[in-house]
């Protein structure tokens, strides 16, 4: 904020602002399994996001901690997709691509009908019904929280009643009958198993029972960005809005997850070093919306993640590495 409101730009320039933003309402996922509006996160916050490097199969969750908020005005789109929307800015980045090393960044003007976007989950809200709590309780009674979300439960009524939640609610398991431990021969227990390892957070995130919500959450950074169940979201429209309010928010990881979908933050500092230097490449990485990490990695030609501390240390003034 200091270097931000201490530039200036000569008459007749203006300073281009590297805040990639989100509208005020957009969901973002927290480490405690909540989704809140971006403009209610605060500075120490934990969010759920992912390494800024996609790296194969193995890309997953990592926790990523809000360093700056601030809000601006900017030009805004509303980014429509099968699965549902988010209102970006124009040079916001989003997820492209297939699985592992095939996903890139895209800038929203970038964006076209059909292209695909990476998509996480679908948001989740808390569930403060009677029946919820009754269900939170018999999770923590009968279920268990590993690979993904499952419970026992011997046939009868108590059984019927949480399998009549679970389908008013539309959430989707498999169904098998097991022998259960000391029992007489022939006599077998009803065993759930959520389909998918993000169904698992959605129901765990909605009904919060106790016990299994910590279980959930101490497993979260051990779960992939993608998986078999994970759904594919293509752009069906895209809606300009004009210049809008939007939230700007800087993490630890550079990332986060907005409304469902794989998402990057904002930063200046590449801004901050083209306006001192007046480099004609440093302005074309930032209007064109090029990664400063990438093209120092293929020019030295190493990984993006050792791309960075160069970058950096040249940024701060710590000299060549």
């Amino acid at each position: 904020e200091i270097i931000r409101d201490g530039l200036r730009a000569p008459e007749g320039w203006a300073l281009v602002d590297a805040d990639w933003c989100v509208s005020p309402d957009t969901l973002l996922l927290t480490e405690d399994l909540q989704w809140v509006r971006a403009d209610s996160v605060m500075v120490g916050q934990h969010l759920v996001g992912f390494p800024e490097q996609f790296s194969g199969f193995s890309h997953k969750l990592k926790r990523s901690t809000v360093e700056v908020t601030k809000k601006v005005r900017k030009h805004t789109l509303r980014v429509h997709t099968n699965l549902g929307h988010v209102d970006i800015s124009t040079d916001h980045l989003l997820v492209t691509g297939g699985s592992g090393r095939k996903r890139r960044w895209i800038r929203g003007d970038q964006l076209r009908v059909g292209t695909k976007l990476i998509y996480f989950c679908k948001p989740w809200s808390f569930d403060d019904s009677r029946e919820a709590g009754w269900y939170a309780g018999f999770l923590d009674g009968e279920g268990y929280f590993g690979a993904g979300l499952g419970w026992g439960q011997n046939p009868g009524v108590v059984a019927e009643r949480a399998e009549a939640f679970q389908e008013q609610r539309g959430w989707s398991f498999r169904k098998n009958k097991v022998q259960a431990t000391g029992a007489r021969p022939g006599y077998r227990c009803v065993k759930y198993e959520a389909v998918g390892h993000l169904q698992g957070l959605d129901i765990v995130g909605s009904v919060r029972p106790s016990r299994l919500l910590s279980k959930a959450i101490s497993t979260l950074y051990t779960r992939r960005t993608h998986g078999r169940y994970t759904p594919q979201a293509y752009v069906t429209r895209i809606e300009d809005l004009g210049v809008q309010d939007l939230c700007a928010i800087q993490t630890s990881e550079r990332t986060f997850i907005a409304n469902g979908f794989l998402s990057h933050n904002c930063g200046l500092e590449v801004v901050v070093m083209g306006h001192y230097s007046k480099d004609a490449n440093i302005a074309e990485i930032v209007l064109t919306g090029k990664s400063q990490h990438d093209i120092t990695a293929a020019a030295l030609g190493i990984e993006r993640d050792r791309a960075k501390p160069v970058n950096f240390s040249l940024n701060y003034g710590g000299g060549s590495v």
